[in-house]
């Protein structure tokens, strides 16, 4: 199904407004950011694979997001009490209710930072792994 990576994709970029309804697809998402191989995704890492992903929230090809671009079956997906209006607003930096791709990658990290425990800019294997134990532990 093609709009579930986007989903997925969105949950795991979201703010804190959007928390995990499927925490370890989520942290999945985070792992393929993993450009170099290590094992650990660092920011950079991060905010990179976001822009890759940029072209699919573009639905329309305009160079940015818009709260229209989020089709209504995705945004019944998105987590609980989260609207598509409000995922743009969120990375919306410069208040013209459309998301760049500048934007978007370098966006609120939610989930990058509360995976990264010790704050240093890697979600390490450690941290990861530990990230997937809180989750089997719910």
């Amino acid at each position: 199904m093609k709009l579930l990576p986007i989903v997925l994709f969105l949950s795991a970029c979201a703010p804190a407004a959007a928390q995990s309804h499927d925490g370890s697809r989520i942290l999945q998402q985070l792992e393929k950011a993993d450009s170099n191989g290590d094992g650990a995704v660092s920011r950079s890492e991060f905010t990179t694979f976001r822009q890759k992903q940029f072209a699919r929230m573009d639905r329309n090809g305009d160079g940015y997001m818009t709260e229209s671009d989020i089709p209504r079956l995705v945004a019944s997906r998105l987590p609980a009490g989260m609207q598509a209006d409000q995922l743009v607003r969120e990375f919306d930096a410069d208040g013209d209710k459309k998301v760049s791709r500048d934007e978007f990658g370098g966006g609120p990290t939610v989930v990058f930072d509360r995976v990264d425990v010790d704050h240093d800019g890697i979600a390490t294997k450690a941290e990861l792994g530990a990230a997937q134990a809180a989750l089997a532990a719910r």
